[in-house]
Parts: structure tokens; C-alpha cells; sequence
């Protein structure tokens, strides 16, 4: 079992039906930074267009190839991120961070960034695969799919397959709220907006 204090320092390695999850290195970020700058991909991450400028260099500032973004750097000092890799191909990421230690509440962002491999099973896999590994070996207690853009029919299907469920928008709220560093919360959407994204919800009901 790996705990959670050491994610940090530890090589994480999962494997799922069909995909093989491991650990972000240095080399893995200009094929991340690649992924987020293909127009396809970003469609379904912003869901508000008014908001594009900002995230697309947020999400360009992120993927260097030497980790000095201090928002991913919150991220990972607080969960760990993975590869999404198919036949030794890496075709994906996903991070999982806690946002939340008292109730033990993860959040899961995940892309598949290569998009010969949208619609083929593989988002849930790997959802599937995280959350096993989330609640079993993390003892987490929650994990949240937050703020996916209400047009992002095939991420929200994908969540729902996998046991998620609508939160409502207050509840989106709050759990926005404890994802977002206080150092970027001003300059990211605010929670009055008009909100066009739908969270999600996973319980683990075998935890103590």
C-alpha cells in the first residue's frame, strides 16, 4: 500500500482493464503541453469562452518541461498526477488531488489528449481504475468530477457510468471552492457566475 504522505516521493504505477497508469516525469510535459494547446481538446476543458485567454495560458504555464507552476505544484504536493498509457502509447492524463483532508475529498480532472482514442472505453477505465486506488489503498472517502462543460455530453456519460452523481450547484460550489488555491481564486471564475458546468460525486460507501 502507498501512502499518502509519500505520493510525493514515490513512482505510482496502476494498472486497469486496458490502460496502464504511471507516474508524471519532466519528459512527459511538452506531449501534455501538446494536448492542451489542440483547439479539439480545449473545446471540452473551457466551458466559458469569456474565460479563454486566462486558462489557455493557466493550462500552457502548467505543462513545462520543469515543474514551476506553483498551482501544479498544489497539486501534486497534494495528490499525484498519472499517465494514461494504451499498448506503451501515453494517450492521457489525469490528476487526482485532495482537496479536503478532514472528509478525505479527491478531485479528478482527467483528458484523454490524444483524440484517435476518444469514445473507446478508455476515460472510464482509467476513472475506474483511479477510484479503486483512491478508496482502497487512500482510504478517500469522496472524489469529485467538477465543473465539466454542460456540452461535454461524453465526459459527463463517461462519469455517470463509472456511479457518479449530479451535485447541485450549491454543493458545486463548495467543493469548488476547496479545489481552487487561495492565490488563484480571484483571477479564476468566480462562483456567482452563470454557471454552465455540472459536478459530479462519487461516495465510497465502505469507508469508516
Amino acid at each position: 500500500m502507498l501512502k499518502e504522505s509519500n505520493l510525493k516521493h514515490n513512482k505510482i504505477s496502476l494498472k486497469g482493464d486496458r490502460v496502464i497508469l504511471s507516474s508524471i516525469t519532466n519528459s512527459d510535459f511538452n506531449l501534455i503541453k501538446k494536448w492542451f494547446k489542440n483547439p479539439k481538446v480545449i473545446e471540452y476543458i473551457i466551458p466559458d469562452k469569456k474565460n479563454d485567454n486566462f486558462l489557455i495560458k493557466l493550462l500552457t504555464k502548467l505543462f513545462k518541461p520543469t515543474i514551476i507552476s506553483k498551482l501544479f505544484k498544489y497539486f501534486i504536493n497534494n495528490g499525484f498526477g498519472l499517465i494514461i498509457n494504451f499498448n506503451d502509447e501515453a494517450i492521457g492524463v489525469v490528476i487526482c488531488w485532495l482537496i479536503d483532508k478532514e472528509s478525505k475529498t479527491y478531485r479528478v480532472p482527467i483528458t484523454i489528449g490524444n483524440t484517435k482514442y476518444w469514445r473507446k472505453g478508455f476515460g472510464k477505465d482509467t476513472i475506474q481504475t483511479v477510484t479503486k486506488f483512491i478508496f482502497n489503498d487512500l482510504k478517500g472517502k469522496t472524489i469529485i468530477a467538477g465543473d465539466i462543460a454542460k456540452e461535454n455530453l461524453r465526459s459527463i456519460n463517461m462519469f455517470l457510468s463509472c456511479g457518479f452523481q449530479e451535485l447541485s450547484t450549491s454543493q458545486a460550489g463548495y467543493f469548488r471552492n476547496l479545489s481552487i488555491p487561495k492565490k488563484v481564486k480571484k483571477r479564476f471564475v468566480e462562483n456567482n457566475r452563470e454557471d454552465n458546468t455540472i459536478s459530479l460525486i462519487l461516495r465510497n460507501d465502505n469507508a469508516k
